[in-house]
């Protein structure tokens, strides 16, 4: 889908054609408004006035624009004090991409948000400074798996705590899933599972104390490419790490695993052993480990330099190996 789209920007440039709408008059949407990029030929419609009636704008644009011209490219919400996402609040109107932010009211995300071919068309989610609370993350995550074209999603910022079981189940298109810069505690069972097509799952700045062992179940591997894992910046201990990283040897591919900016001074033989060997790409990338650890010996007794160039100590002198550095 993402190079479908690509060809379509290509296609736009060179005939001046664009696939989406153009901007509707600004009677219709306001106090909302459209904006459209000159160069990629793109229109984003932007909500961010205290109070508006979104379902209202859109049940008019739908009415007044017809066929393939309800589709654009963003509609990013912004600001407006809404509490939830209403049925059929965009009506029939289609967006590639949405963006949620700085909605500190917003609690409920209804499945009936987006019409049934409008959640078919939206590759791209971002929920942004919007403090997604735990009571609320079942709608949260109900909503999310309507959106079965989705290959980018985003939380940054939120009050999202914990993910449950099979969050993402069956959204074999997402490539990318950041959720950073909150207070997630808690990675449940299945919680990425049957994700084939995952490149990138970034879950760095949040307070991760629990990760099953059973949370990776990706499924079968529709690239060959390594995929990232960050769970850097989460104030990890060496007595939490063990525990933490067990489940990364149940990932069917190669992985490269951050665990930087964390209160890591060893790497556990019992799991770091098995997972550096078990394939020739895996990597970990940290750079706080003491190197006068008798705990790390293994490092540069079982690896060459090249096999653990991302490992890193903080020591001025490296008493092991200057393989180490």
């Amino acid at each position: 889908m993402h190079i479908f789209w690509t060809f379509v920007v290509i296609y736009c440039i060179i005939f001046g054609k664009h696939l989406c709408a153009d901007c509707p008059k600004d009677e219709i949407i306001k106090p909302c408004y459209c904006t459209v990029d000159r160069f990629f030929r793109t229109t984003k419609i932007t909500c961010e006035q205290k109070n508006v009636d979104i379902k209202a704008i859109f049940k008019t644009l739908s009415a007044e624009i017809k066929g393939s011209d309800k589709l654009y490219d963003e509609f990013h919400m912004r600001g407006t004090g809404i509490s939830e996402l209403v049925d059929g609040m965009l009506s029939d109107v289609k967006f590639k991409k949405i963006t949620i932010e700085s909605e500190p009211q917003l609690t409920k995300f209804n499945v009936n948000a987006l019409s049934l071919s409008a959640q078919l068309v939206v590759d791209s989610l971002s929920i942004l400074d919007t403090p997604v609370q735990s009571q609320s993350s079942p709608d949260v995550f109900k909503f999310i798996n309507t959106l079965t074209n989705l290959g980018f999603l985003s939380f940054r910022n939120t009050k999202l705590t914990a993910i449950p079981n099979n969050a993402f189940y069956g959204l074999s298109k997402l490539t990318n899933i950041a959720l950073q810069n909150g207070v997630l505690t808690r990675v449940e069972t299945n919680s990425f599972s049957n994700l084939s097509s995952l490149q990138e799952l970034d879950l760095s700045s949040n307070k991760i104390t629990y990760i099953s062992d059973q949370a990776f179940d990706l499924g079968n591997n529709n690239t060959s490419n390594a995929m990232r894992l960050a769970l850097n910046s989460n104030g990890v201990t060496d007595k939490q790490l063990y525990d933490l990283v067990k489940g990364i040897l149940n990932i069917k591919r190669a992985v490269n695993l951050d665990i930087d900016d964390n209160n890591i001074s060893i790497l556990n033989q019992k799991v770091f052993e098995p997972f550096l060997k078990l394939r020739k790409t895996n990597t970990i990338t940290v750079s706080t480990l003491s190197c006068q650890d008798c705990y790390n010996y293994w490092l540069p007794k079982d690896f060459k330099s090249s096999d653990i160039q991302s490992i890193h100590c903080i020591n001025a002198d490296d008493l092991l190996d200057k393989n180490i550095k």
